[in-house]
This record gives structure tokens, sequence and C-alpha cells, in this order.
């Protein structure tokens, strides 16, 4: 999948996670209005953006309490811009183990140079560097190596 595609999909995760919060529309209808929406954007990993929005709301609980754990704040303090990206960074982080966490950290580190608050860069990149140390710790202690999953060959295909 191509870069562009992949930031995209994340940018748009977050930009739905805040609609989300301040709406609580239904996750089916939030990721059907945001695609028609944005349909006239090219380059979107929609499937992945379906997986980071679906996979936060699914999770919100546990993913507030890593949130907590690694800002070592409560979340009313956090900007709400902030807390959703956060809340898609930490996902991506937890689940989306076939990106590497470096990838994850720099990317998010990037959106919220663009949407957040001008600390908001510093305060992301600290709080995804603490959480990948447990969620990624053997990834983290290697130095960002980590197996990656090898494909398998595709079978010749009769005609």
């Amino acid at each position: 999948m191509n870069y562009k595609a992949r930031h995209k999909a994340r940018v748009f995760a977050m930009q739905a996670l805040y609609q989300w919060a301040h709406t609580s529309d239904d996750l089916a209808e939030l990721i059907t209005q945001f695609r028609v929406r944005n349909d006239y954007h090219t380059y979107v990993d929609w499937e992945f953006f379906e997986r980071l929005v679906r996979g936060v709301i699914l999770n919100l609980a546990e993913i507030d309490d890593l949130i907590v754990a690694g800002a070592k704040r409560p979340l009313k303090e956090i900007n709400p811009v902030e807390l959703s990206l956060l809340r898609v960074a930490v996902f991506e982080l937890r689940e989306c183990i076939e990106t590497p966490y470096q990838v994850v950290i720099s990317e998010y580190v990037d959106i919220s140079s663009e949407f957040g608050s001008s600390e908001a860069h510093q305060f992301i990149n600290a709080t995804l560097d603490q959480l990948a140390r447990t969620l990624r710790s053997l990834e983290y202690s290697q130095g960002g190596q980590h197996e990656r999953v090898k494909s398998q060959p595709i079978p010749a295909q009769k005609a």
C-alpha cells in the first residue's frame, strides 16, 4: 500500500474520531458519512481507515487506559484533537504490528504538527514512545527490528 494512502487514512480516522467524540454517531453511519464526504480524495486506503475507526470505537476503554498510562495525565486534560489522534495511534501501535512502531510514531507526530497545538508534537512523541516500550517491547528492545511475516508464494492458477 502506498504511503500517501495510509497517511490520508490516518488523518481521516483522527478526524472521524474527533467528530464521533462530539456527536456519538452510529459507527456504520459515521464510516459511511465520512467516506461519502471525502470520496473526491484520491489515494486513500479506506479499508485501513475503517479498521482504525472501528478498532478505536470498539476498544475505547482499553485504549483510553493506555493513553492515561502513557501520557501520565487524565483524559480530560488532553486537548480533544490530540486525544483523537492518540486514540488512533495507540490502536495502531497495539493492533497493527505489521507497521514498525517508529513509522507509527513518526506518522502521528507529523499529523500532530499539522492539526495539534504548537507543543502537540512533543507530547504525542513522548506518549507514543512510552507506550511503544510496553506495547512493542520486543521490537523496541531490538531497536525497531521485528520479524515480518513472510508472504507465501501465490500458487500458479490453472487455465
